[in-house]
């Protein structure tokens, strides 16, 4: 983790009232502005640090000047003390000391302060406990290190703590049961490397919890369930084991759970079915060897749902055509042996649907038409051995569809990326692909029976970027337009095929090609002088025809990016 940008960097002290910026008839107090101006000089500036800082902040201070009036200075109104810092985009760098004078500014815990600084791997000054009426500390992504002092721990007002995305390695678990009103806490991307505290069961008030990306192992307490008043819990990208508790079924406040990336087993709790004020729940990449639990069914506000990269059998629960607020579904890369359940059309505000990775059979259904704010679609790697229905001609929203490795027959597309290979594809190449003109994508490779000649329709496609026909019983000439009918082709590969006659002549200047495969065919004749217009081939391959030239019409040299040349 390298250093994070000043302007993102910050860190809060927040108390219970908030004190408007001094008037100009109220001056702090000279030490209270010598204390700043020391401050700003322990660090020096880094100007590159913020693309959106203009200048820094602190570019205000000045010796002389009242400091209530400079840049994010705030003072109380009354007394004219200092009481708030606010320093995003001061581009400070250095390291915070422990006689730092920032600690002489006592009344700072009686207003908002925020800095944006980088404390170049310091300690967390144990001088933070001595703002004992603090109610929010936000060192996120400050480059701390090392162990959080306990005096941290003591700062029982605290209702937020935020020490996320550090390089702290360690921490007092048991001192954090002290932060009793805690409503927010944030551990994420740092190292902690321990099991889950048990003493996070005494933060009863927590409504937002993130231990995230800390290399955590063991299992998760069943004690989590306490905490009742919980809107997010996020525990993913960690190393937990053990099966999920059901205690989290109490958790009916949630509407947001993450424990993806663990290596959590058993079953999806029924229990969950109880967090009906979920949006989001995600226990995507984890070892859960069960049934989907028809619970889910319940949880109707859902928007997102990530099951994937799990070891999930059986069937798709008609249950989940209940939750009709979900945008996106993933159940990719699991073992469900079933057909595509009809009741997936009841879910008409899915924008993303991922099936692909299973053990689908049977049709697609057709009533997937009736998905019509569709923009993706993957069944890819499955054994569906269908037609595809006409109704997706419904989804006008449609940009990726991905069908490779199972559909036995193509009747109709229309997409900017189409990936059909690996499949049993036969007979010739379906026209209805070509109406498509914004197709930016077409890859029909390896479809033993895909027959017939390349229609002069692809002609059509000016906005084609990449044409893989390769592996296929394509035969007939190669259409005269292929050298220039897009200028954005930068892939062609119509290899291991039955293509014969000659290469076309008409390779257009300023074109995009950097990969032409025509390996494999029985192609003759000339190599054509117009290929020299390709000057930003990488890999030229036309081996294996019945070409008789030694490229004499052209310069190796026009080709020295070429990393294959045959």
């Amino acid at each position: 983790m390298g250093f994070p940008p000043i302007s993102s960097l910050s860190f809060f002290l927040f108390l219970f009232h908030f004190h408007s910026t001094i008037s100009s008839s109220h001056f702090c107090a000279p030490h209270q502005s010598l204390s700043l101006l020391q401050f700003k000089e322990s660090f020096s500036i880094n100007s590159s640090a913020s693309a959106r800082c203009q200048h820094p902040k602190t570019e205000s201070w000045k010796e002389g000047t009242d400091c209530c009036l400079w840049d994010g200075v705030t003072c109380d109104m009354k007394t004219g003390h200092v009481t708030g810092l606010d320093l995003a985009c001061s581009m400070l760098y250095g390291t915070l000391h422990p006689n730092s004078t920032l600690f002489s500014l006592h009344h700072l815990s009686k207003a908002p302060t925020s800095l944006t600084m980088i404390f170049n791997f310091s300690h967390i000054s144990s001088q933070f406990g001595q703002f004992s009426n603090l109610t929010l500390l936000n060192l996120n992504f400050s480059g701390f290190a090392g162990q959080v002092p306990s005096e941290i721990f003591h700062l029982s007002k605290l209702v937020s703590l935020d020490l996320s995305d550090n390089y702290i390695m360690s921490l007092e678990p048991p001192s954090l049961g002290n932060l009793t009103h805690l409503t927010s806490l944030d551990l994420s991307l740092n190292n902690l490397n321990c099991e889950i505290p048990s003493s996070l069961e005494n933060l009863v008030q927590l409504t937002d919890l993130d231990l995230s990306s800390n290399n955590l192992s063991g299992q998760i307490p069943s004690s989590l369930g306490n905490l009742t008043h919980l809107t997010s819990l996020d525990l993913s990208s960690n190393n937990l084991s053990g099966q999920i508790p059901s205690s989290l079924g109490n958790l009916t406040h949630l509407t947001s759970l993450d424990l993806s990336y663990n290596n959590l087993n058993c079953e999806i709790p029924s229990s969950l079915g109880n967090l009906v004020h979920l949006t989001s729940l995600d226990l995507s990449f984890n070892n859960l060897n069960c049934e989907i639990s028809s619970s889910l069914g319940n949880l109707v506000q859902l928007t997102d749902l990530d099951l994937s990269s799990n070891n999930l059998s059986g069937q798709i629960p008609s249950s989940l055509g209940n939750l009709t607020h979900l945008t996106s579904l993933d159940l990719s890369f699991n073992n469900l042996n079933c057909e595509i359940s009809s009741s997936l059309e009841n879910l008409v505000q899915l924008t993303d649907l991922d099936l692909s990775g299973n053990n689908l059979s049977g049709q697609i259904p057709s009533s997937l038409g009736n998905l019509t704010h569709l923009t993706s679609l993957y069944l890819s790697f499955n054994n569906l051995n269908c037609e595809i229905p006409s109704s997706l001609e419904n989804l006008v929203q449609f940009t990726d569809l991905d069908l490779s490795s199972n559909i036995s027959e193509l009747q109709h597309d229309s997409l900017r990326f189409l990936d059909l290979s690996n499949n049993h594809l036969h007979g010739p190449i379906p026209s209805s692909i070509f109406k498509h003109e914004n197709l930016g994508g077409l890859i029909l490779a390896s479809n033993s029976k895909l027959t017939g000649e390349i229609p002069s329709s692809i002609c059509k496609l000016r906005y084609l970027e990449v044409l893989d026909l390769s592996n296929n019983s394509l035969s007939g000439s190669m259409p005269l337009c292929l050298g220039n009918f897009s200028r954005m082709l930068s892939v062609l590969h119509l290899g291991m095929n039955n293509l014969q006659g000659s290469i076309p002549l008409t390779f257009s200047k300023d074109n995009s090609l950097e990969y032409l495969n025509l390996n494999g065919n029985e192609l003759e004749g000339k190599i054509p002088p117009s290929i020299i217009n390709c000057t930003m081939l990488k890999v030229l391959d036309l081996g294996n025809n019945k070409i008789e030239d030694i490229f004499p019409l052209f310069s190796r040299k026009r080709f020295q990016s070429c990393k294959f040349l045959s």
